[in-house]
């Protein structure tokens, strides 16, 4: 028997009631426009939690670091000019790590909602466990707390460079947190990662912008965040498991290639001629775990599958 996991890439919210808990939360407002790597503190509010995370704004006096183009890839921003980047995996259990003091602490028992944005730069490996950890104080690069995890994270492996992905859902506050810290709070043998095909760089890091953070007790203060990223997610394509097939169909986005690779990056399958309707057979894969990759000309989406 084959058992089976699918993860996809979405945003929702429910009813509720407050403010957007964080300042500053698309990195718009400058105490000054960033001239080099590690300026998070530029952005005002914000502030370095762990090792050197980048802001990224179109008035930059270096374009290296400037929006849409910079050092990393092309990336529009979200909504405005600028957002911030991290690496969400290194060798050696690297990792950086953005955190800003709320506008008011978490009340105990209250529900959450909670979202922000990420897009993968133009580099070679795509990682997963990018999330918020909730915090009573900030931490420094020697804290151990930093690799204890965080309360909300994704577990899916975000691999889309042309839009930006939507991380979101609630969380219930089991103490008074003032701080967040946004990155990877997981070391690298608790993050899955996967080499993006066709790309020969010889380093292996996986690198995201980050973009619209959202927390409050009123889901529609996040959802008018991501509202934008959810009519781009409702024109993917769409996928239901039966019995040892996954259906793929087409959305407004047709689909351009549809790839089956393995843990260690090799492909296993792919195919270009896809019709309005596609059966994918798993039923021959030997017992392990996988990601299925389906690509249109505006992004990939990521299924993951694990066969028992």
């Amino acid at each position: 028997m084959k058992n089976f996991l699918i993860l996809f890439f979405f945003c929702f919210a429910i009813a509720g009631f407050s403010q957007n808990l964080v300042p500053n939360p698309s990195f718009e407002e400058a105490v000054m426009c960033p001239d080099g790597g590690g300026d998070v503190v530029f952005a005002e509010h914000w502030k370095v939690f762990r090792e050197t995370p980048d802001y990224f704004n179109s008035c930059a006096s270096d374009s290296l670091f400037s929006v849409p183009k910079n050092f990393l890839g092309f990336q529009e921003d979200s909504e405005g000019q600028a957002y911030m980047g991290l690496f969400s995996f290194l060798v050696e259990d690297h990792r950086e790590m953005i955190g800003v003091e709320l506008s008011s602490p978490l009340q105990v028992g209250n529900n959450y909602y909670y979202c922000f944005k990420v897009s993968r730069s133009r580099k070679n490996v795509a990682s997963n466990k990018i999330g918020i950890k909730f915090l009573n104080q900030p931490f420094s690069d020697d804290d151990t707390i930093a690799w204890s995890g965080s309360q909300v994270y994704t577990n899916n492996i975000i691999v889309d460079s042309l839009n930006w992905t939507v991380i979101s859902g609630h969380y219930i506050a089991d103490s008074s947190y003032s701080y967040i810290s946004i990155g990877n709070h997981f070391n690298n043998n608790d993050t899955d990662t996967l080499r993006i095909a066709g790309d020969d760089q010889p380093y292996y890091y996986a690198y995201y912008y980050l973009d619209d953070v959202c927390i409050s007790q009123d889901s529609s203060k996040c959802e008018e965040s991501f509202h934008t990223s959810i009519e781009k997610n409702n024109r993917s394509p769409s996928a239901t498991f039966y019995e040892n097939i996954l259906r793929i169909k087409q959305g407004y986005y047709l689909i351009k290639q549809i790839t089956i690779i393995d843990m260690l990056g090799n492909i296993i399958f792919k195919s270009n001629d896809i019709t309005n309707e596609y059966d994918l057979s798993y039923l021959n894969l030997k017992p392990s775990i996988y990601n299925v990759l389906i690509e249109t000309h505006k992004s990939i989406t990521s299924i993951k599958i694990i066969t028992q």
